[in-house]
């Protein structure tokens, strides 16, 4: 590949991004359609006061578009207007360009994007959400939707939209806590809902409920993650590039459970763009939690390396790196039957 070609493929995410904006709000940094409402209210409102200049003493107001008589302090009403309006837009325009500048810090990273384009009805949707957004936090988590959609368009539905314009910084903050402790299979991702392991890394159920509520967890604590397998069928749970494979170790098929909080599917999105470090002793208490409750169904877990391909599914490596194993059930002797 030649200079030139290196180029081309390294600015590639970066013109999308461009064109992407453009195609939803005109001239890129520039919400067009906003402006040219802004350009004509002004010009309204600029008519107004040259009539209010000219007939000082008379009295002026303003009816359907129609310039008529009213009192002389309408001058100042109509620049209280102008300063309101020119301030809130300017605040808007703001907001957005940050959180483009945010996505474009993003995709500096990437070295290729889908080609596909990005829906302009969901970029409307999303320069609609973001537009009102002033916290930096919260405009850098914005950033981060806009780079992922732009890398792999619907990755973000417009639902999950409306749930995170009404996150506030407190609910952003504490999913951004369980991220950390979040696994997943080739179909949803959960949150362990072992107490004992949750009070162990401060994650109280305070704060599962306060998910709950923002919709991005499920507070339900009857739920469980079902496994069937056996000696030769097994299950595997990931985590931040490392795979539990779970196995029996007799014949026979088992069904197994663990108790999970599962995300909803704006949590599940949401949780493709935060990156948190993993804690190895997080996983192993995780583990051991598995192991007392399976203890004497004969069951093996290994330890694996681990990565998603570009459709989100578990691929793992043979070599093993790690492995737990719990008991057979010892057989009940009665005289001369074993049971």
């Amino acid at each position: 590949m030649g200079a030139v070609e290196v180029i081309e493929a390294l600015t590639k995410p970066l013109n999308k991004l461009i064109d992407s904006v453009s195609g939803a709000i005109g001239k890129v940094y520039e919400p067009k359609h906003k402006r040219k409402m802004a350009d004509a209210t002004a010009y309204e409102i600029d008519r107004i006061g040259e009539a209010l200049r000219n007939n000082s003493d008379a009295i002026i107001t303003y009816n359907n578009g129609q310039v008529v008589e009213t009192s002389p302090e309408f001058e100042e009403f109509v620049q209280r207007t102008k300063q309101r309006f020119g301030y809130q837009e300017l605040l808007k325009q703001k907001n957005i360009e940050a959180v483009v500048d945010n996505a474009y810090e993003e995709l500096e990273k990437v070295e290729s994007v889908s080609e596909e384009p990005v829906n302009q009805d969901w970029m409307s949707r999303f320069f609609n959400c973001v537009e009102d957004i002033g916290d930096e936090d919260m405009q850098k988590l914005w950033g981060k939707v806009l780079a992922g959609e732009i890398k792999k368009p619907g990755s973000f539905s417009k639902r999950t939209l409306d749930v995170v314009k009404n996150l506030s910084s407190e609910e952003a903050n504490a999913f951004d806590l369980i991220a950390t402790y979040v696994l997943s299979d080739n179909s949803s991702a959960f949150l362990p809902s072992e107490k004992k392991l949750l009070d162990k890394y401060k994650v109280s159920y305070g704060t599962i409920l306060l998910l709950s509520e923002s919709g991005l967890i499920v507070s339900n604590g009857l739920i469980s993650e079902g496994l069937t397998v056996s000696e030769t069928m097994h299950s595997i749970v990931q985590y931040k590039g490392k795979a539990l494979a779970v196995r029996r170790k007799g014949q026979g098929e088992v069904e197994l459970s663990f108790g999970v909080y599962p995300l909803t599917q704006a949590g599940c999105e949401l949780y493709k763009i935060i990156r948190k470090e993993p804690k190895q002793e997080y996983l192993f208490d995780f583990v051991e939690t598995l192991l007392k409750d399976w203890e004497g169904r004969g069951i093996k877990i290994t330890l694996h390396d681990a990565s998603l391909n570009d459709d989100g599914k578990i691929c793992w490596q043979e070599e093993v790196l790690k492995e737990w194993e719990t008991a057979m059930a010892s057989p009940i002797i009665l005289g001369n039957v074993v049971r």
